[in-house]
């Protein structure tokens, strides 16, 4: 596995130039420094940008990150879950678990809630022919602001979500973390129950989750397969504390389409076996 990441890392060149200045508020906002920019970069390229030739898509990386994230989850709840349950996990509870964190549409919700703070600056006129580039203040600065693209549909498309974002946030926020009592933690027949619905109710771009599972990807290329460094990045998106709450707080994680399921789906009476 060393190998080939140093062979798809080797695969990225070197960088030509001092990074753009909005690479390095990214670097900021992840808590990571990448030695080849050209990797964050291809994270947060739409396919739209077909003009760029210098970079592709996060397409791949996008598909990537998906399966590492897995990884670092299942390690989590594997090392860890029982511990912050204070109980035994089955195996259909961690898988539970852990489709509730690494889904679309809580990806997509973190991709928009996440932000840091930079300092802006502007180009000032200091003489008849003179200009300097000074501070304009502190400014919050959002992940989901970093993605490039050339489509105004997506701009749109984003917009949206972020509009319901605004309207759902407080509740997706209780779900994920529910007030309960001590009498209640393990009361099976009163657990609360995961936002799958209310999360659906984004209907949040896919890009927003595809950018979160790139960046996974590339910080996962930039340091060498470096899985301590990836999970601080994962921890730094918030899905490590979700996932430790959903645990602590006994919610339960089952997707209403598998309760359907369960309820509907009638097994027939065995067919009896001819008599010889």
């Amino acid at each position: 596995m060393d190998d080939r990441l140093c062979q798809i890392y080797d695969t990225y060149g070197d960088d030509t130039g001092p990074p753009m200045p909005w690479m390095l508020d990214l670097e900021h906002l992840l808590g990571y420094t990448f030695h080849k920019k050209r990797i964050l970069v291809e994270a947060v390229t739409h396919p739209s940008m077909e003009m760029d030739y210098e970079s592709m898509s996060y397409q791949r990386l996008e598909f990537l990150g998906d399966a590492v994230l897995d990884v670092i989850i299942v390690d989590e709840l594997w090392y860890h879950g029982e511990e912050k349950a204070g109980r035994q996990l089955s195996h259909i509870e961690m898988h539970n678990y852990k489709s509730a964190v690494v889904n679309s549409d809580l990806l997509a919700y973190l991709c928009m809630e996440m932000k840091t703070s930079v300092t802006a600056s502007k180009v000032q006129t200091v003489g008849s022919d003179e200009f300097a580039v000074v501070d304009d203040g502190v400014r919050d600065i959002n992940l989901w602001r970093f993605l490039r693209t050339l489509a105004p549909q997506v701009q749109l498309s984003l917009q949206k979500s972020l509009h319901k974002r605004d309207m759902l946030k407080t509740s997706i926020i209780e779900q994920l973390d529910p007030e309960l009592e001590d009498s209640l933690l393990l009361d099976y027949s009163r657990r609360p129950l995961y936002p799958w619905l209310t999360l659906a109710g984004l209907e949040a771009d896919k890009t927003l989750s595809d950018m979160i599972e790139s960046i996974i990807a590339a910080v996962f290329i930039d340091s060498r397969g470096n899985t301590e460094v990836v999970k601080q990045l994962v921890d730094r998106f918030g899905i490590f504390s979700i996932l430790h709450k959903l645990l602590q707080k006994n919610v339960d994680p089952l997707h209403p389409v598998c309760l359907y399921l369960a309820v509907t789906i009638t097994i027939p009476d065995p067919v009896a076996l001819p008599k010889y």
